[in-house]
């Protein structure tokens, strides 16, 4: 839908709209990357599902050990 490629419910339309208007002014893109490309991205979002909280890592050597050896 941001990328205008998918229809959307008449509802949305308006919101949609003013997304695109605002969208249009900055420079950016937007790339899906599968899982597989990105693995500890993977896991950080699955152990934050899991502990049901958020984290901050500064290093490596903090990440659970799980995390670390995807590095």
């Amino acid at each position: 839908m941001v990328l205008r490629l998918a229809e959307m419910p008449w509802g949305m339309r308006d919101v949609m709209e003013q997304i695109w208007i605002v969208l249009d002014k900055l420079h950016f893109q937007i790339r899906h990357i599968y899982r597989e490309a990105n693995v500890i991205a993977d896991f950080l979002a699955s152990f934050a599902v899991q502990t049901g909280r958020c984290h901050e890592f500064s290093e490596n050597d903090v990440l659970p050990f799980d995390g670390r050896l995807l590095l």
